[in-house]
């Protein structure tokens, strides 16, 4: 192609050449010096010319699904880059250049045949997402822990035999998908990760074999009547069906592997939880994989995250519960995080689009695709579960409902016309109402750090952070919360709301 008709074909400082079947750049690419976007995926790509650097304006480059085995050294100096695409291709190697791209924002690396990392990836200090899923990664440089802004890391399928402590830098990493791996440990220091919140772990040595399982029965798809799709995942697609005269659901696997793992430790855990506000499982099937669910009605609480709310699941607008609703809502999902937590399972994957919910408030948690089962004093796994982030009621004197297993988050409250006045309150002033169960103690206390950070009194916990005064009070604290109610002569809160309940 020569350099007019490339101009012919650029809108708004763009150049799309996908799908076109080019084994070479053409060289007359390298002199539109002014390019923004340039996407050169599914095409037959083994190289890049060192000239492609001359394209200094360039923030988005994507050259996923090539056959690259290698990149010139001059992309290091395309440091206008903020999302580099280099998914699916035959990379074995980068070049040290690459972390002088200090302005990168989302690295995609998925798919490639990379043995190692460069250690000079520690001058990304830009990098919110990182995708390395489904390499041949022995190993993570200590210098990963210098990329600071890093929120999100998929790291499944690789052969990580540990993970650098250096990681417990990244207070901002809230994702750490490490599926199938051979780690057989978690380094402690991850715990001090306070931003970590979804995490996938099974298929590692570092969990433990799940429990033996009663027998499941075994179906053929012909004794299912499969109607409308329901709803899609990571790892599998649901569908209505009957089953005979009873409605039910069933997700069929896409294939034996997903980003977040593996379909057998899914169906592990699927397998292995009894509980009215868990997906609970009547029969599998072979041919295609997949599972019989018992049906649940309702509807999600919220919609997928995007690529532009990155972990956050979006809300309609305007969007509002009473905060009776959010109470049984909470209490539903504190009670599955609670059982889930007894048998030393870490769902792994609390987002309000994993939570089913009805009219009514009567809550379902959905999709293990990315739990795991651990061993009872580890990491702090049981903490990583306040991950739903819930939409509340802002009135003019704005209102926050928490529980032990919802994320007190300030960007998760909601702008609300309502006109409600509480009397003798100014305008502004936040009236904080818990809601908790106390079946997690250690959930309980985070919830409480979380919320008084989020009305600007951090500091009220602040020396708790100092050791040996932070294991002090935490001992204190779950003593206290353990024998709270009948020190004080109060009845559990499922009394309390059915006790309202019945007064109205």
């Amino acid at each position: 192609m020569t350099a007019p008709q490339l101009l012919d074909m650029v809108e708004s400082e763009a150049l799309v050449l996908c799908g076109l079947s080019l084994a070479t750049v053409p060289h007359s690419l390298c002199t539109l010096t002014t390019l923004q976007r340039l996407d050169l995926s599914r095409n037959k790509l083994t190289s890049l010319p060192e000239a492609i650097s001359s394209l200094q304006a360039l923030t988005d480059l994507n050259l996923g699904d090539n056959q690259l085995v290698s990149l010139p050294a001059s992309v290091g100096s395309m440091t206008s880059l903020h999302y580099l695409n280099l998914m699916s291709n035959s990379l074995k190697a980068l070049p040290d250049e690459l972390g002088n791209l200090g302005a990168l924002y989302r690295l995609g690396l998925k798919g490639n045949k990379l043995a190692s990392l460069p250690h000079t990836i520690g001058g990304m200090t830009s990098l919110v997402e990182l995708f390395i899923t489904d390499n041949l990664l022995e190993s993570l440089p200590k210098e990963v822990g210098c990329c600071t802004s890093l929120v999100k890391m998929q790291a499944a399928f690789n052969r990580l035999a540990a993970l650098p402590a250096e990681l417990a830098n990244l207070q901002r990493l809230e994702l750490l998908r490490v599926a199938v791996n051979n780690l057989s440990e978690v380094p402690s220091e991850l715990a001090a990760c306070s931003g970590l919140a979804w995490m996938s772990l099974a298929g590692n040595p570092a969990c433990p074999e799940a429990p033996v399982r009663g027998q499941i029965a075994q179906m053929t798809i012909e004794q299912l009547a499969l109607g409308v799709p329901l709803g899609e995942g990571a790892s599998g697609d649901v569908f209505a069906a009957k089953l005979g005269a009873e409605d039910v659901a069933v997700k069929v696997f896409k294939g034996e592997v997903s980003p977040d793992g593996r379909a057998a430790d899914e169906i592990a855990v699927t397998c292995n939880v009894d509980h009215p506000h868990l997906t609970r499982v009547l029969a599998e099937l072979q041919e295609p994989h997949a599972l019989v669910l018992k049906r649940v009605r309702g509807q999600p609480l919220a919609a997928k995250p995007n690529l532009q709310s990155l972990l956050r699941c979006r809300w309609p607008r305007n969007s509002a519960f009473s905060a009776a609703f959010v109470a049984r809502v909470a209490l539903c999902v504190s009670s599955a995080l609670q059982y889930l937590h007894a048998h030393c399972i870490c769902h792994g994957d609390v987002y309000a689009h994993n939570i089913l919910v009805d009219a009514g408030g009567h809550a379902t948690l959905l999709d293990y695709g990315a739990s795991f089962f651990y061993k009872p004093g580890t990491l702090p796994y049981e903490a990583q579960e306040l991950t739903a982030a819930f939409p509340v009621q802002r009135s003019r004197h704005r209102s926050v409902t928490t529980c032990s297993s919802l994320r007190a988050d300030s960007s998760a409250l909601q702008e609300s016309e309502s006109t409600s006045v509480n009397s003798g309150r100014r305008q502004g002033d936040w009236e904080i109402k818990m809601l908790y169960d106390g079946g997690c103690p250690l959930c309980m206390r985070e919830v409480f750090r979380r919320l008084y950070d989020a009305v600007g009194l951090g500091w009220v916990y602040a020396i708790t952070k100092v050791q040996p005064i932070g294991r002090l009070a935490d001992w204190v604290y779950g003593i206290w919360a353990k024998y709270r109610l009948p020190i004080t002569g109060r009845p559990d809160l499922e009394v309390v709301l059915q006790q309202k309940k019945t007064c109205r």
